[in-house]
């Protein structure tokens, strides 16, 4: 399994740099698990990809999760602080290989108005 989400809100917040938060919860457990490491991110023109399969095969970058696309570009050495990309104008996706058997609950923490969420090629 493959969980894919789309964050939309760096747009619809004109640059602000939202944080993203991402835990699963089993079903028959009481505790969530904090999904932070193994989150990859990459940027595409604004709706250049319909869904997951559309993604580029490269240019995905290691993603800090909770963290920003400026803070994963940063971290890439790709952020030039003196001419800031206008992230505002693109898609970021976000990805991360699930692993489980069962019912399981995602629930994400501190999107930023708009985002889209995807399990395998499925919103």
């Amino acid at each position: 399994m493959r969980a894919s989400l789309n964050d939309l809100s760096e747009r619809a917040t004109h640059g602000a740099a939202p944080t993203l938060a991402v835990e699963v919860k089993p079903a028959d457990s009481v505790w969530p698990q904090p999904l932070e490491h193994g989150w990859q991110c990459v940027t595409t023109k604004a709706g250049a990809c319909a869904s997951p399969s559309g993604l580029p095969a490269t240019g995905w970058l290691p993603a800090q999760v909770p963290g920003t696309i400026a803070s994963a570009w940063r971290g890439a050495g790709r952020l030039d602080a003196e001419r800031p990309p206008a992230f505002a104008a693109d898609d970021h996706w976000y990805c991360l290989p699930l692993a489980g058997n069962g019912p399981q609950r995602l629930r994400l923490h501190g999107l930023a108005t708009l985002a889209e969420v995807w399990l395998d090629d499925r919103k």
